[in-house]
């Protein structure tokens, strides 16, 4: 569930991420985004490896960390998308563990890590 940082949250077991799009793209309603959001659900990447093209808000790449990938990389043409992914890492919870750390790559022309 993506939602704006000043609405109220929800008391029960769905992801929540707290999402504001800044002036870039993509706050879960577009339908593109919606059937990536239902796919990453329904197929939770435990443990993988993430590369989320066009980032804009940093949705996908943060519900993908949130739904278990320990590392992933968002990238995107428009800066301000990154300021935006970038901000919204900032505000999001993600539960780590020493055996499992979550790396989550901002970057303009993401090079290998």
């Amino acid at each position: 569930m993506a939602q704006p940082p000043w609405s109220e949250t929800p008391d029960d077991d769905t992801v929540k991420i707290l999402l504001d799009p800044g002036l870039a793209f993509g706050t879960g309603t577009h339908p593109t985004t919606s059937l990536c959001l239902q796919w990453l659900d329904q197929n939770p990447p435990v443990g993988a490896s993430v590369i989320d093209y066009g980032c804009g808000s940093g949705i996908l790449a943060i519900a993908a960390i949130k739904l278990g990938a320990t590392h992933v990389q968002a990238t995107d043409i428009d800066p301000q998308a990154l300021t935006a992914t970038h901000d919204n890492k900032k505000r999001t919870a993600f539960k780590t563990s020493k055996s499992a750390p979550v790396f989550l790559k901002i970057c303009l022309r993401c090079k290998p890590t």
